[in-house]
């Protein structure tokens, strides 16, 4: 499932945290590792404006390449040793997102891997808007790391029983299956009309009719993850929560105090941005533990 990960990193402690939870995965999968350092040319060509600015020789710029890719990879370097699994570094020189899209394509990864926040002047590298178009844009799953890393115990899979909810219920199980952890399916009942999550609809007739959607909804997310709970032997427990989706799974992650939170790239009918829309953004950017974005 993962043969090739491909972990980004800026010599921060946030990217020492992704090389870690990295090559665990790596080490579960028995998976070839690449490191990625990304050299943002618009760090300095961002300087180099009016009558003011200051050229940058290439020797300068060469030298700057070269000390960033070494902090990077004296990171990240040291934990891939340990791993005792195939790994590459590698640097690319241009902007972010098309660097990281780019490189995971054609080294045909199947996991990218990034830190939620870089070290200054790199910070928008791991999960500003550069880590929300790579999000958008990669054509393989993304995993968001928030550290501290550390083996996954608690998983969580919200699912909608949408093809792209059944791509994360692969993943979701194939790494409770590696992981020996536990797993939760959280189908969410979003509420209709302006009525908060929790207070019931006044309307009864519309009251009734959200009941019967929620138990269809239920009965459809469980079909869907058959195939994967019987390939994988996985034992997990379906639960629903009714309100709106982005608040509702990073509430339900942090009270139930999980380590991942696995969604899927695209949803269906009235919930279709609750994957890799605005919500899969929330999620990302409140949910307090790792986020896995399937594709």
């Amino acid at each position: 499932m993962f043969h090739k990960i491909l972990i980004c990193s800026d010599g921060s402690e946030y990217a020492q945290n992704a090389a870690l939870l990295g090559s665990e995965i790596a080490r579960r999968f028995q998976s070839e590792v690449l490191g990625l350092h990304v050299f943002d040319l618009s760090i300095i060509t961002a300087g180099d404006v009016g009558v003011c600015s200051i050229p940058v020789s290439q020797e300068a710029m060469d030298n700057m390449m070269k000390s960033q890719r070494e902090a990077a990879e004296r990171v990240i370097t040291p934990i891939f040793e340990q791993l005792e699994r195939p790994y590459r570094m590698l640097q690319e020189l241009g902007n972010p997102v098309d660097s990281i899209v780019q490189v995971a394509q054609r080294e045909q990864a199947d996991l990218i891997l990034v830190g939620h926040q870089g070290m200054t002047g790199l910070k928008e590298l791991f999960l500003g808007s550069v880590s929300y178009s790579v999000l958008q844009h990669a054509h393989c799953p993304v995993l968001v790391e928030r550290g501290p890393a550390k083996p996954f115990g608690r998983i969580l899979l919200t699912s909608d029983a949408s093809a792209g909810a059944e791509r994360a219920a692969s993943l979701a199980f194939a790494l409770a299956q590696r992981f020996d952890a536990c797993l939760t399916v959280l189908n969410i009942a979003e509420p209709s009309g302006w009525f908060a999550a929790e207070e019931p609809n006044p309307n009864p007739v519309e009251a009734a009719e959200e009941h019967i959607a929620a138990e269809r909804g239920e009965r459809a997310v469980e079909e869907s993850i058959q195939a994967a709970a019987k390939a994988t032997g996985v034992a997990y427990q379906l639960r629903e929560e009714r309100g709106h989706p982005g608040k509702t799974i990073v509430h339900y992650a942090k009270n139930g105090q999980f380590d991942l939170i696995v969604m899927g790239s695209r949803g269906l009918g009235g919930l279709e941005s609750l994957l890799l829309g605005s919500v899969s953004n929330y999620v990302a950017r409140h949910a307090h533990c790792s986020v896995l974005v399937a594709r």
